[in-house]
């Protein structure tokens, strides 16, 4: 008999499966079979969804359950290709005076509440549990691995967390289980499924392969890759999902997976919706099939059918000893570039070193080098080869936002009239320029599944944000990719005969700090930034956006704050028209910040 703690926990959990079936219908997405703890209750279960099916239209059946074919090459693929949409009808009624400011709804942990800002504050100190979190903390009985998995690992556009501590073999099994059903459910039977060099990654990846066949659905193993060539594998005609094991630029104590459905990153919401599956044991059973493959001679060969340089340029490239190590070298001289090696020998295990390509101090030694090849251009990627860092022909580095530019200008000589969407820390100047390129520029979240899924329902053809992030849909398909976004601004530069140095010189810019970060502990992110919105209502002269954390603009420069994605840290960047206006601005947030959350050291 149980007591009457696991028997409250019991029925707690089994009235979250009503919850789960409703949210199912009301989004019309394919309804979940629940499992019951409480026999009474799975009745209802099963009426309330027969009830359902009934409202909702009939769904297309599953693929066949065989094991998938090997992959096609890219040459086959050209349906895959056809289906881009690269040159979208120019919209009519463009607005050419403004940014667009996408509104949304402020997550509750972000969202300024009615009450007063002392009280606000004292509460946000001891956060309530969501029901879902109450519903987590109380399923030890059951033997359940997301009880020791932490809610906050499942984060905004990935899944990420420390290993051993947040995530274990178990937990990846059970995520990679969920991950599959969803995949089924969405006719999705094959996925691709890769990892990055972190000596933690192999036996990861193994384990969520596991997960994935045990509800059914068949796995394709590419092994160690960088993050875009997952993407790509999941641009097939036959293939849409996917999985990349890795935590890109965090510590090496960290892993995560990047999951892909139904040819989109997973979001904050369907990421949930992994969560939600394993605490009610909404998942399918059955065991899926295992191949190994090679994607990087189909990945290559499209790029190098697709890309042709004016002229050879000398390039120095910066993989970190890293994933890009294995593409990026080959693909360059590929195209006639003459590539110098930097940090480009595959290490078993994340390189001491992190490569963080949006950081100017981890570009210092590719800058030197760089001037002493008398190189035309320096790249460098981070640790899982989705993330670009510039530096040009003088050795300085470029922030990515002024990469945007040149490359946004580019895309929008062919296609004018369509937006590009860039990040809430990009520079004031970079609306400006697309402007002027006759495009409409749409400031949006960060996030690399953020940026992606705006993407998809506008215009744009190209999308960017500072970190490093850039994703293209004209010629290639909607995913961020520093490999090929390399290749495109080698495209750009082949067709100027000036200096890398002289064309990134002539894009407008005023005195702008790179990325700044304010490491907490976990949770005071979101506190913080609760305090921080409420106080931004009684800011004066100041246009503030608040669609990420709190973007302030002044006449002469902007700031930005908002809480990391990926990091328990808060960020920052700031930009004046020179020093003195950029003093002014983050003396006005260090006075902020002190308001909000008395005691902080500010970066700067």
């Amino acid at each position: 008999m149980l007591g009457y703690a696991a028997q409250r926990r019991a029925l707690l959990l089994d009235c979250k499966g009503f919850t789960i079936l409703i949210e199912d219908a009301v989004h019309r997405r394919p309804l979940r079979r629940i499992r019951s703890r409480i026999s009474e209750v799975q009745d209802a279960h099963q009426e309330t969804l027969a009830l359902l099916r009934g409202l909702q239209p009939t769904r297309a059946p599953l693929r066949s359950s065989t094991v998938p074919p090997v992959l096609i090459e890219a040459q086959e693929s050209a349906s895959a290709s056809a289906a881009l949409d690269d040159s979208p009808s120019p919209t009519s009624a463009l607005s050419a005076s403004s940014i667009e400011v996408a509104e949304i709804d402020l997550p509750e942990s972000l969202d300024p509440c009615s009450e007063p800002l002392e009280e606000a504050t004292a509460a946000a100190a001891t956060p309530a549990q969501s029901p879902l979190e109450a519903l987590a903390a109380g399923l030890e009985s059951y033997g359940n691995p997301l009880a020791e998995i932490p809610a906050e690992v499942f984060r905004a556009n990935d899944i990420r967390g420390l290993v051993a501590d947040q995530l274990t073999s178990e937990a990846m099994h059970a995520i990679g289980q969920a991950i599959g059903s969803e995949a089924l459910e969405r006719g999705d039977r094959d996925l691709m499924i890769g990892h990055d060099c972190r000596t933690t990654s192999p036996a990861l990846a193994a384990a969520l392969m596991d997960g994935i066949r045990s509800a059914g659905a068949d796995v394709t193993d590419l092994g160690l890759v960088p993050t875009p060539l997952v993407y790509f594998a999941c641009c097939q005609p036959t293939v849409s999902s996917g999985a990349m094991v890795t935590a890109s630029h965090n510590p090496s104590d960290y892993n995560g997976v990047k999951v892909v459905l139904h040819g989109a990153s997973a979001q904050s919401d369907e990421l949930q919706g992994l969560r939600q599956r394993i605490l009610v044991g909404a998942v399918a059973t059955g065991r899926g099939g295992y191949q190994t493959a090679d994607i990087i001679p189909s990945y290559c060969d499209y790029i190098e059918r697709d890309v042709a340089l004016a002229r050879s340029l000398k390039v120095v490239i910066d993989c970190g000893n890293a994933t890009a190590s294995k593409v990026a070298p080959m693909l360059y001289r590929a195209l006639g570039s003459d590539v110098i090696e930097l940090n480009c020998d595959l290490e078993s295990g994340l390189p001491e070193r992190r490569s963080d390509p949006a950081a100017p101090e981890y570009t210092r030694d590719l800058g030197d080098l760089v001037v002493n090849q008398e190189a035309d251009l320096g790249l460098a990627f981070d640790s899982d080869g989705d993330r670009l860092g510039v530096v040009d022909s003088l050795g300085r580095f470029i922030a990515a936002d002024r990469v945007l530019m040149l490359l946004a200008a580019d895309v929008l000589s062919r296609h004018p009239g369509t937006d590009v969407i860039f990040d809430v820390k990009c520079s004031r100047h970079l609306a400006d320029e697309i402007r002027h390129a006759g495009g409409r520029p749409i400031m949006w979240r960060c996030g690399h599944a953020s940026l992606k899924a705006k993407l998809r329902e506008s215009t744009a053809l190209i999308a960017g944000e500072l970190s490093g992030h850039f994703v293209y849909r004209e010629r290639w398909f909607g995913f961020d990719d520093a490999i090929y976004a390399g290749v495109r601004l080698l495209e750009v530069l082949s067709l100027d005969p000036r200096p890398s140095s002289e064309i990134f010189g002539a894009l407008p810019g005023g005195l702008a700090t790179p990325e700044l970060a304010l490491p907490l502990a976990e949770g005071e992110p979101a506190r913080i930034m609760r305090a921080v919105m409420q106080l931004a209502s009684r800011l004066e002269g100041v246009d503030v956006i608040r669609i990420d954390g709190l973007r302030a603009e002044f006449d002469h420069g902007f700031g930005v704050v908002r809480a990391s994605n990926t990091e328990p840290k808060l960020t920052f960047r700031f930009e004046g028209d020179d020093a003195e206006a950029l003093e002014k601005i983050q003396a006005l947030f260090r006075r902020l910040m002190e308001k909000a959350a008395r005691g902080l050291t500010m970066p700067f």
